[in-house]
């Protein structure tokens, strides 16, 4: 294959790639945004460890500046861990809707993590829990959702 021909057909597949990672979803706003729901949360230093449809599971990934899966569905009562994988430092912190127009709330927030660094919260009630990155706000794939059946 002529590696002329081949580059264009490349570069947009990537492109097409880092379009749908970096689209979020406004849908699934609801209940639940802190609205009476125990927690525990904890920030933790251990090294280790966005899909728009949801995904089951307990951790999430912070690396590339995105949070991944950008939407998780866990049962209540599940703590769910944020790692930052990414050389930059993130937050994880609640919002009272999706998006880059959301405000934060007190629901949960872990502070400052560094690479490595991790941070746990123990989601007691159904709803629809919206987070993002506050340091990282301004871009969409710093906004992710937890739902809670």
């Amino acid at each position: 294959m002529n590696l002329q021909r081949a580059l264009p057909a490349l570069a947009v597949g990537l492109l097409a790639v880092v379009a749908l990672a970096g689209c979020g979803s406004d849908s699934g706003s609801g209940g639940g945004y802190g609205s009476g729901a125990a927690a525990s949360p904890s920030a933790t230093s251990s090294a280790g460890s966005g899909a728009q449809t949801p995904a089951s599971g307990t951790t999430v990934s912070i690396l590339g500046f995105a949070f991944t899966p950008q939407t998780l569905t866990v049962p209540a009562g599940t703590e769910v861990t944020w790692t930052n994988d990414d050389s930059t430092a993130h937050d994880v912190t609640s919002t009272d809707g999706p998006g880059i127009d959301a405000a934060t709330t007190d629901l949960f927030a872990s502070g400052t993590l560094a690479q490595g660094d991790s941070f746990s919260y123990t989601f007691a009630e159904p709803g629809t829990y919206d987070y993002e990155c506050t340091i990282h706000a301004s871009m969409q794939t710093m906004h992710a959702t937890v739902i809670v059946e």
